[in-house]
């Protein structure tokens, strides 16, 4: 019998964009560097680990990060740039993000960041590649 198969973050790499050019080429690249980086800081831990508290009582942690930038790409880019009626992930409390990570639901919580970032909504397509 084998045992349990353990989630962790996938390997990533930060892509190279240009530093000078046109302003809105300029912005993606920065944006998606930005995004890479947190990935890249999560790359190859499991769950548990993500979920870890950097300093308790502080409930800051990577998991935490991720789910916090869920909640604010979907604020910024769907629900400010788009306009699209849609609600907070994680609910209205900003905290939540932090205080609720669990390490079990971290593939998950991945998952639904970096969805966002490869398949945008028709709105949020025409506003810009994000959220």
């Amino acid at each position: 019998m084998m045992g349990a198969v353990t989630w962790k973050a996938p390997d990533v790499e930060r892509p190279e964009g240009p530093l000078t050019g046109p302003e809105r080429p300029m912005l993606q690249a920065f944006l998606d560097w930005q995004r890479a980086t947190l990935l890249y800081k999560c790359a190859g831990l499991t769950g548990e680990q993500l979920a870890r508290r950097a300093v308790p009582p502080s409930s800051l942690s990577l998991l935490g990060l991720v789910r916090h930038m869920t909640r604010v790409e979907r604020a910024w880019f769907r629900m400010r740039f788009a306009g699209e009626p849609v609600d907070y992930p994680f609910g209205g409390d900003p905290q939540a993000p932090f205080e609720q990570a669990d390490g079990s639901r971290a593939a998950a919580d991945y998952a639904r960041l970096t969805r966002r970032w490869t398949t945008p909504s028709p709105t949020t397509a025409r506003s810009c590649r994000c959220g």
